[in-house]
């Protein structure tokens, strides 16, 4: 071994009191620590959750367009009562998932949030209307109500994809 001139330095004594000071330090540090990292693992688990909400939004709006432009029909053909049954449930599943990403987004405190889901709900509102009110009336959409359909199904679309990168974006 060698001779090391400066072992002086750690030659010293410590008393209780230092001691017990440092241990305080490090408990309140630890304690610190603990508390951000529950904090920002809640903060993913919301944020995981509001974009699977998203994704099943995305999925039923998908599913009823599909289905809305599937039962586009020529001339003055009216839709028989189960496709008309169809595209309501389908039109209430999608309402159903907004509905559920409301109820968790009222979770996440952030302003930009909740402008992108008022944008989201105008959307379905405008959607519903297109929709259920000429299949109650006349049974059927002409060419004019399918284009102004399908501009509110993009309209929804972008919504919800805006409302997800808004939940991702957050700070």
């Amino acid at each position: 071994m060698g001779n090391f001139p400066h072992w002086w330095v750690l030659e010293g004594k410590i008393t209780l009191g230092e001691l017990l000071t440092a241990l305080t330090a490090a408990s309140a540090a630890w304690w610190v620590g603990h508390v951000i990292q529950r904090r920002n693992a809640t903060d993913l688990a919301m944020r995981d959750l509001l974009v699977s909400l998203c994704g099943q939004a995305l999925a039923a709006l998908s599913t009823l367009a599909d289905s809305i432009e599937a039962c586009s029909l020529p001339g003055d053909a009216t839709l028989d009562a189960s496709i008309r049954h169809r595209i309501v449930r389908e039109l209430q599943i999608f309402s159903n998932s907004i509905h559920s990403l409301e109820a968790a987004s009222k979770r996440v405190p952030n302003d930009r949030v909740g402008s992108a889901l008022a944008a989201v709900k105008t959307g379905k509102d405008d959607l519903r209307a297109q929709t259920s009110d000429p299949l109650a009336e006349v049974q059927r959409w002409d060419d004019a109500q399918l284009r102004q359909i399908q501009a509110t199904v993009l309209r929804c679309r972008e919504a919800i994809i805006n409302f997800e990168l808004d939940v991702i974006s957050r700070k």
